[in-house]
């Protein structure tokens, strides 16, 4: 398209690069469902059953990686009811029943652990930024047109997006850092009867260190620091759910996500070690959301720092205030 200038509040199916960003800065795992569009019934199985919040329905041209985001929503229902009378009688059954569209689009969904007020306010801020296509009443037709660069629309949106804003809203549900709260990660792994101490003396030092975690498990997992391998005290930095082998998803990490962001600052007082998790489907994703929802972490799951760390003394497990105890009896009952 020619980009001359961006309207004040663009259309959302123009936007998705800018989206995806947004949604990264917000440590949301952008990618989980990208590669499985949503074709029939048996395809909203693979949507949590467990939670709701904040979700975003988008479009993208088959054989492309482009996003044309197109509806916004927050629900207090779980993601798969919700997705379900979407499909019944919603945006889902809209584009089924749009042959047009079909042709040369798919549908796809992300689902993020943003729920009550901090999902309702995202949701706010998005589409007060955006024309959204199935938002919009009456209806427009969808814009087809080339969508804009991430870096171009930073340059030439005159939109304010209020970061400050967004970090202060999610601070009302998770201000402890992260790092202090080495405990309360132990005292978790130990209660689902985690091996949690497996790699616990081996530094992730370089790609061949990888070698080492399962290429046939899969699950949650987190990375932490320690100063040496016999220190007891942990500093968490980052968490994850895995659909592939822990070993393909930190490959990956290590060739551009937390491990190779922190191998850069070739700090010497410090090293990154992982604790790995059988916990995978929605046991896995009801693990990252408490952990997301309760505190704070400096990095996003691929390595984009979000705040400076914070390698103060580590907090008993007693001074941590974080209800964990319903979230053990959730996952024992899983």
């Amino acid at each position: 398209m020619e980009q001359c200038c961006i309207p004040l509040r663009p259309y959302a199916e123009l936007c998705g690069e800018f989206i995806k960003e947004v949604l990264d800065h917000l440590n949301v795992n952008v990618f989980i469902y990208d590669e499985e569009p949503i074709i029939g019934q048996e395809s909203l199985k693979k949507y949590p059953a467990h939670c709701g919040g904040l979700y975003l329905f988008y479009l993208k041209k088959k054989g492309t990686d482009a996003w044309r985001p197109i509806y916004v929503g927050a629900t207090k229902q779980d993601f798969r009811m919700k997705f379900r009378y979407h499909a019944e009688k919603g945006i889902i059954a809209a584009v089924w029943s749009d042959s047009g569209i079909l042709k040369d689009h798919e549908l796809f969904a992300v689902c993020t652990h943003y729920e009550g007020a901090s999902g309702r306010y995202i949701k706010s801020l998005f589409l007060d930024a955006m024309d959204f296509y199935k938002n919009t009443l009456p209806a427009r037709p969808m814009s087809l047109e080339e969508g804009y660069p991430y870096e171009w629309m930073l340059n030439n949106w005159t939109y304010s997006w209020n970061w400050e804003c967004i970090e202060r809203e999610q601070k009302i549900v998770r201000g402890i850092p992260a790092e202090r709260c080495g405990e309360l990660f132990v005292h978790v792994f130990d209660e689902l009867n985690c091996n949690d101490f497996l790699f616990d003396k081996e530094p992730i030092l370089n790609v061949a260190d990888i070698k080492k975690f399962p290429a046939n498990l899969k699950g949650f997992y987190v990375f932490y620091l320690k100063t040496s391998p016999e220190s007891n005290e942990r500093f968490p930095i980052t968490v994850g759910v895995t659909k592939r082998s822990f070993r393909a998803r930190f490959e990956e990490q290590g060739q551009h996500g937390v491990l190779s962001k922190w191998w850069a600052l070739n700090r010497s007082d410090m090293q990154v070690y992982a604790m790995c998790s059988h916990h995978s489907g929605p046991a896995g994703d009801l693990m990252k959301r408490f952990f997301l929802r309760s505190m704070s972490f400096p990095l996003r799951e691929f390595g984009r720092k979000k705040r400076p760390f914070d390698f103060s003394a580590p907090l008993p497990l007693k001074a941590i205030n974080i209800p964990y105890k319903r979230f053990l009896a959730k996952m024992i009952k899983m």
